[in-house]
């Protein structure tokens, strides 16, 4: 475990290792970005850092190193959601151990994951933590954005933004892990500059939301059945397959919408779709595919908002249907639903 293994966030580490070589590191940080960019990664070899023994650090080779490497470290703790949610007594549990002293280490430290999942009551326990911190005890919170906590909170963090990394930085490390270059040029792309998501869409499986999106819209110009069919199927996956499947169909959309334009498939993400996107470009105008963002923008919130999922595909299914008329093919072919 050490710096060298992150891709990316050259400003943000430097920073860090300036911090840490000064001896002048906040009592609390807030790692702030979306999932999958590496914060949870950068946090856990900061915590090495602080805890290790050795001039450089983290070093990986003194007894520090080990147990954090191994997840038994006496002076580090893991703070993760219990549930849908990190309550207070989670974080009164938290407050007696930072009061202890340091078992082996100079100082403890505390990651908070998903810290924007605190309820009220544990985020105004946590505060009164904060407002006097012991001087051993560093506290590392990880959150989707420095908007999801309360302001009091926020006021005692040092703000760490986390973000994304250029796509082809991300593919030539991928690259550089065994992955086939196309594998990894369209998960870099798909990641959207998070190597956390990449490695996820490049795992046996991890295609499988992709390959429906992409079913269900090359399904909108030749099934008849989909409006009485496709609801029913989207009702088997749950809120955030769903949403993701949305978000696929909007990327798909993207490479159709720029392939119009440029007749280039080198510009596509889906990369290892090309052709097939190419086909189906001519499906559609281009005013039809920024109209399709738009409506499927609209179903993403509906389905957080917790609105029903049949209304909302059966309303999307009838909008997307009738953008899609009107290109150059006349659709002929079968394909499957999801």
């Amino acid at each position: 475990m050490n710096w060298d293994i992150v891709i990316g966030h050259t400003d943000t580490i430097q920073n860090l290792k300036a911090m840490l070589g000064a001896g002048r590191m906040p009592h609390a940080l807030l790692f702030a970005g979306p999932e999958g960019i590496g914060k949870t990664l950068v946090a856990n070899i900061l915590s090495a850092a602080l805890l290790c023994s050795d001039s450089i650090r983290p070093c990986g080779s003194c007894l520090s190193c080990r147990q954090m490497i191994q997840g038994v470290h006496p002076d580090f703790t893991l703070v993760q959601p219990d549930g849908a949610s990190i309550r207070i007594e989670q974080i009164r549990a938290l407050q007696h151990q930072v009061s202890l002293v340091p078992y082996l280490a100079g100082r403890r430290v505390i990651i908070i994951e998903n810290s924007e999942k605190m309820t009220a009551q544990a985020a105004n326990s946590l505060l009164k933590i904060l407002e006097e911190p012991p001087e051993h005890a560093v506290f590392i919170l990880i959150a989707a954005g420095k908007q999801m906590l309360l302001d009091t909170v926020l006021s005692r963090c040092l703000v760490v933004p986390f973000y994304p990394v250029p796509w082809q930085q991300l593919a030539v490390a991928l690259v550089d892990r065994g992955y086939p270059q196309e594998q990894a040029e369209v998960a870099a792309r798909l990641g959207n500059g998070r190597m956390g998501t990449a490695l996820h869409l490049l795992e046996p499986d991890g295609m499988r939301l992709r390959d429906k999106a992409f079913e269900f819209l090359t399904a909108l110009h030749s099934s008849e059945n989909l409006l009485w069919t496709a609801p029913a199927e989207w009702e088997k996956f749950n809120r955030p397959e769903i949403i993701a499947i949305l978000r696929h169909c909007s990327l798909l959309l993207r490479d159709m919408l720029v392939y119009s334009l440029v007749l280039d498939t080198a510009v596509v993400f889906n990369l290892d779709l090309s052709r097939q996107l190419a086909e189906q470009a001519a499906y559609w105008r281009q005013t039809s595919l920024l109209s399709a963002f738009k409506e499927i923008t609209i179903a993403e919130k509906a389905v957080y908002a917790n609105g029903n999922i049949r209304l909302i595909i059966e309303a999307l299914l009838i909008k997307l249907r009738e953008l899609a008329k009107g290109g150059m093919h006349v659709a002929g072919s079968s394909w499957s639903t999801i």
